[in-house]
């Protein structure tokens, strides 16, 4: 009866193709980054910086870890990077600069159903229209001007 073996490739073979797969796969150093990221704690595998978060509660832990790492700090938690901005001055500047990235909401097939195609103020997507909604609602309904008439008791 005849046993079959499992042959391993040799050393030099084996060698060769870590490196060829390490240069194929990764990004070459000489290549300038694209992507610049703030600064921001240390990470773990599969649940990022959430560590830095149990000791204590949630916001006297950024307020320590924006302490250390700046106004403007990258935080994962699992696999979502969140920029976190825990000054004023920082966060009026990224509004003013994204203001209209951040205004747009979430595309989801349910809001499609459930709030007749998103056409009200909470949920319409950011352009004219939602503008119109905007200024609408804040000279009609929240104007000082306005007055109620209560009726006689």
């Amino acid at each position: 009866m005849a046993t079959e073996q499992l042959q391993l490739p040799s050393v030099p073979i084996l060698l060769f193709f870590l490196i060829f797969t390490k240069r194929v796969c990764s990004p070459s150093s000489k290549a300038p980054r694209q992507e610049t990221h703030p600064p921001g704690p240390g990470n773990l595998p599969l649940i990022g910086s959430m560590h830095h978060l149990v000791p204590q509660l949630h916001f006297r832990a950024l307020r320590h870890l924006a302490r250390k790492h700046g106004p403007l700090m990258l935080v994962r938690i699992g696999q979502v990077d969140l920029a976190v901005a825990s000054s004023r001055e920082t966060a009026e500047e990224i509004l003013q600069k994204q203001g209209a990235t951040f205004a747009s909401r979430p595309e989801l097939a349910a809001k499609q159903v459930i709030l007749y195609g998103a056409s009200d103020i909470g949920w319409s997507p950011f352009g004219p229209y939602c503008k119109q909604l905007r200024r609408l609602f804040f000279t009609e309904l929240l104007s000082a001007k306005r007055t109620r008439s209560s009726p006689p008791s």
